[in-house]
């Protein structure tokens, strides 16, 4: 995997505007030292478990989410359907967010404002799984890529596609990731300079929560 370093938001520009950004999605990290593990497999209660079972009980938890939350889900979702709702609600399941905008991943890598440095993942565009050939999430045998559905804002907002993982629990490498390490110092430099742009809360994440944080943060 490539590994470089940001040196200005021109720089970041530059790189995921030119031939090595070109046909990738992107995924921002807070640090470095996060791994690319879908949210599922970073809890240590399913870390040694066998994955058939691994698979049972986050099948139990996708129909205990949709059951208790029936009343506020629109019917009739298919199992995939159902996957990207709980997801976007922030159940733990097999993907991994990402997407096709440059600028919300690095949003993502750098809305902590910390002291961390951050990282911003670029991949090359994987096949899209046919859904309709492969009607149970949870029985996919590879990593692949999943164009959802528009069903909510923030999946129209943040341009979103996602991978999932047979897997969750094993960190995504591929020799085709681009690592873009954000210092930060420049993490602080850059926030402002998104937030000029019009890559902010309240567009990236919506809701009235995130608006009145952006006022906050202002």
């Amino acid at each position: 995997m490539k590994t470089i370093a940001i040196r200005s938001i021109d720089d970041y520009v530059k790189r995921v505007t030119s031939a090595e950004g070109k046909r990738r999605v992107f995924r921002g990290h807070m640090s470095k030292s996060y791994d690319l593990v879908p949210t599922i497999g970073r809890y240590k209660k399913f870390a040694k478990i066998p994955l058939k079972d691994l698979i049972v009980q986050e099948r139990y938890m996708l129909n205990r989410f949709h059951r208790l939350g029936a009343a506020l889900l629109p019917s009739g979702l298919t199992d995939w359907e159902r996957l990207f709702t709980a997801r976007h609600h922030g159940l733990p399941v097999r993907l991994l967010d990402w997407s096709t905008n440059p600028l919300i991943a690095l949003f993502f890598a750098v809305c902590t404002r910390d002291k961390e440095t951050a990282v911003v993942y670029s991949e090359k565009q994987l096949s899209v799984l046919n859904l309709k050939k492969n009607t149970d999430p949870l029985t996919v045998k590879k990593v692949a890529r999943i164009n959802p559905p528009h069903l909510t804002e923030r999946i129209i907002s943040q341009s979103s596609t996602f991978t999932i993982h047979p897997d969750p629990r094993v960190a995504y490498k591929s020799p085709s990731l681009i690592r873009y390490t954000i210092s930060g110092p420049l993490k602080a430099v850059i926030y402002p300079q998104l937030r000029q742009m019009g890559i902010d809360e309240s567009s990236v994440l919506g809701g009235l929560d995130e608006i009145a944080k952006q006022i906050t943060n202002f």
